[in-house]
């Protein structure tokens, strides 16, 4: 009996140990289990962080933030002015028959026009005719045809500088040069007769309505309903054009948002032969800055991906030492500076050709670039661009190759000569910018050494636009880009006595001939040899007579993160700020441990 007693006990204790190992073991696997799902929805609880910060990146990639300090301008009737407004103006509102070529300006890639080609009807007028691509539709739905692109530009050549209200006249001396009237024999057929000046000058109709913000081309069907002189300005905003891009918003001095076009074609050329659809890209937001201190905080923090227009020179130098930010610098694509003197009497003696060519011996442009430019302009030795044709520099480059002390010996030799040995007083004016007035400070003290006291007088800007153009200023700073690849560009309108911005009184009939020999000598197909000596003799009177004293060459430039690709400079007229429809935006490697700037 005892013994059935301790086999029963043990059999109570067996049975016990196995109960309590199973409920141990259910225990533990249902710890175990909770532990694993507890790990799996952390797991996906981390992952879902991990996905939702992915996609705040991947929206972040897909806007590209430009800024700008361009803060006078409203997209509805100044399209065609300042810096990087010409997203609007050229690939947002309106689109091009041709597209200048993103590296060299003397090539014109299709546009709206498939083709074009150069013809003489039985009068013996020259005209161009364009095919115009088929099957184009504006946003609206308004067929892209040639009776639009004749409607868009005679708008802007006839109605719009005419206005009382919602005036432009911008774009009135393109259309002057580029064509004396248009016919359209058939729908997809543009014939642009060109004025008697320009029937063999092709650079310059086709660069200024091609590589310029002129001569866009809009749905006449919005113009009609949105954009006439008795429209309210707000009104503006509906009319659309034929770019990639189509304006979203617009508030007056914040800025404007765009977005891609979806039925833009791609361009079969690729977008560096001119526009082509957007793909990388959401939306396009320009962002308008006071200052440039200010875009560049912006710029540095990452609330803009890319400063187009315009950082001061001093940013420029000092960000070109950041890892984060790179700085495209477009040598010479700004502007010409030149010293410009009257000729009028009432401002002699700076008639006088003595004194002028005391004045171009003692101008020292070196001190100018160093200190008032940064080193990012280059000193300049004629008025023609080193990347343009028939550049001669060696007339001027001979004279400040001289030593100081022989420069401003021979200039007061020409002084005395004129019968000034003892110097005169005259004005230079100038319209508050800082840079011209540190300029004019640089040459008040060059003149200092042969005794001319130069006074600089500031005067507001709209003033000074009228003394300048009215021949009212004994001298002023005038700068000049040229616009099409030709020593034409910029010899014309800086010599013609019929300036086309300034007056200074220079009146001379055998530069004029020379002007218009170099001009009429020009041949799309090859110039002649003579072609080149014409340009070397205008080159060479310029400094002979002091017509003008040159200065230096500007540049051009834009900044932008380094997560910014395919944005490459578009080294043409100065409109390096283009081409944005190329660009995307690269998420950084270190995506998970921050957080998109905006």
């Amino acid at each position: 009996m005892e013994t059935l007693k301790k086999n029963y006990i043990i059999v109570i204790i067996v049975a016990a140990i196995i109960v309590f190992s199973g409920f141990y073991l259910y225990n533990q696997n249902l710890k175990a289990q909770r532990e694993e799902e507890l790990t799996q929805q952390e797991e996906e609880r981390v992952e879902a962080l991990r996905q939702a910060k992915y996609d705040r990146w991947e929206d972040w990639s897909r806007t590209l933030y430009v800024g700008t300090n361009v803060v006078d301008f409203h997209p509805g009737i100044n399209v065609g002015r300042g810096g990087a407004t010409n997203s609007i103006s050229i690939y947002g509102r309106g689109g091009k028959l041709l597209w200048v070529d993103k590296d060299d300006w003397s090539i014109f890639n299709p546009g709206i026009a498939e083709s074009w080609e150069w013809k003489q009807n039985a009068a013996g007028e020259a005209y161009i005719e364009y095919k115009i691509k088929e099957g184009l539709k504006f946003p609206d739905g308004t067929t892209v045809n040639a009776a639009a692109v004749k409607y868009s530009w005679e708008q802007e050549y006839f109605e719009l500088p005419e206005r009382e209200i919602h005036q432009d006249t911008y774009h009135l001396y393109t259309h002057e040069m580029g064509w004396k009237r248009l016919e359209v024999p058939d729908e997809l057929t543009l014939w642009q007769f060109l004025p008697e000046n320009a029937q063999t000058y092709i650079p310059l109709p086709f660069a200024f309505m091609y590589a310029l913000p002129h001569a866009t081309i809009v749905s006449p069907t919005s113009t009609e309903q949105y954009a006439k002189e008795s429209n309210d300005i707000e009104d503006f905003l509906n009319q659309v054009g034929y770019g990639p891009w189509l304006l979203e918003s617009f508030e007056m001095g914040v800025g404007y948002t765009m977005i891609p076009f979806d039925d833009y074609p791609v361009n079969p050329l690729g977008g560096y032969a001119g526009p082509t659809k957007v793909t990388k890209l959401d939306r396009l937001v320009v962002k308008i800055y006071g200052d440039p201190m200010s875009m560049r905080m912006a710029l540095e923090t990452g609330e803009i991906d890319v400063a187009a227009w315009k950082l001061s020179r001093a940013d420029i130098v000092d960000l070109q030492d950041s890892s984060d930010i790179t700085i495209n610098i477009a040598e010479e694509l700004g502007w010409t500076m030149i010293l410009r003197m009257s000729y009028y009497p009432e401002f002699a003696p700076l008639n006088d050709t003595r004194v002028r060519r005391a004045i171009l011996h003692v101008v020292d442009p070196d001190p100018i670039v160093e200190k008032v430019l940064y080193g990012t302009g280059i000193v300049a030795n004629t008025p023609v661009h080193t990347f343009n044709p028939y550049f001669y520099p060696e007339p001027l480059a001979e004279i400040r190759a001289l030593p100081s002390a022989e420069r401003i010996a021979i200039a007061k030799e020409l002084m005395i000569e004129a019968g000034y040995p003892d110097g005169f007083t005259t004005q230079i004016f100038y319209d508050g910018a800082d840079e011209t007035r540190e300029t004019a400070t640089i040459l008040q003290q060059q003149l200092a050494q042969i005794g001319i006291t130069l006074e600089i007088k500031l005067v507001e800007a709209g003033v000074y636009r009228e003394m300048y153009r009215g021949g009212q200023c004994p001298m002023y700073l005038s700068g000049w880009s040229p616009d099409y690849n030709d020593p034409d560009a910029e010899l014309w309108y800086l010599l013609r006595h019929e300036h086309l911005y300034s007056d200074d009184g220079y009146y001379d009939l055998e530069m004029d001939a020379l002007l218009e020999l170099g001009k009429n000598l020009y041949n799309p197909l090859g110039d002649p040899p003579e072609r080149e000596g014409v340009y070397k003799e205008i080159q060479q009177k310029i400094v002979d007579e002091a017509i003008d004293i040159v200065l230096y060459y500007d540049s051009s430039w834009m900044a932008q993160r380094n997560w910014v690709k395919g944005y490459e400079p578009w080294l043409t007229t100065a409109r390096i700020y283009l081409g944005t429809w190329n660009a995307y935006k690269d998420i950084p490697a270190d995506w998970e441990t921050s957080e998109p700037p905006l």
